[in-house]
C-alpha cells in the first residue's frame, strides 16, 4: 500500500502480493486492511461501486473519482478543506473524527474516449 498512489481493493491487493506469497488468502489481506484502518495508517474509500478501496495516506485530504472508469485521484492541497471542515464543526459543534470528500466526474481520458466514439 505505501508504494502506491493508486486506490486499490482488496481483490486487487490479493493479486499485487499472490506471486510474492502464494499462500496468502483473500481473507488474510481483508484482515490485514482492517487492521492497518484501526491504526490509521490507510483509510478505506466507498465511491459507490460496491467495493471499498484503500488509501495508504491517511492524511486529511478530497478525492476525485471518474464516473466512467472509477480512476480514483488524491486531490491536496485544497486551502478551502480545512475552511469547510473548520465551518462544520463550527456550526455543528461536533468533535470530528474524520472526514472524507469526494468529488465525481468524468476523467479527460474517458472524454476524450467518448468524444473519439462519436
Amino acid at each position: 500500500m505505501s508504494q502506491t498512489d493508486t486506490h486499490p481493493c482488496a481483490v486487487a491487493i490479493h493479486s499485487a502480493i499472490i506471486d510474492l506469497n502464494p499462500s496468502i488468502s483473500l481473507a488474510t489481506v481483508y484482515k490485514t486492511l482492517d487492521s492497518l484502518k484501526k491504526v490509521d495508517l490507510i483509510k478505506e474509500i466507498n465511491i459507490g461501486d460496491d467495493k471499498s478501496r484503500y488509501d495508504a495516506n491517511s492524511d486529511s485530504h478530497a478525492h476525485i473519482v471518474c464516473t466512467a472508469c472509477y480512476t480514483i485521484l488524491d486531490m491536496h492541497d485544497i486551502d478551502s478543506l480545512q475552511m469547510v471542515r473548520e465551518e462544520v464543526i463550527k456550526k455543528s459543534d461536533y468533535d470530528i473524527n474524520f472526514d472524507q470528500i469526494i468529488f465525481y466526474g468524468v476523467c479527460p481520458e474517458c472524454v476524450d474516449n467518448n468524444a473519439d466514439e462519436a
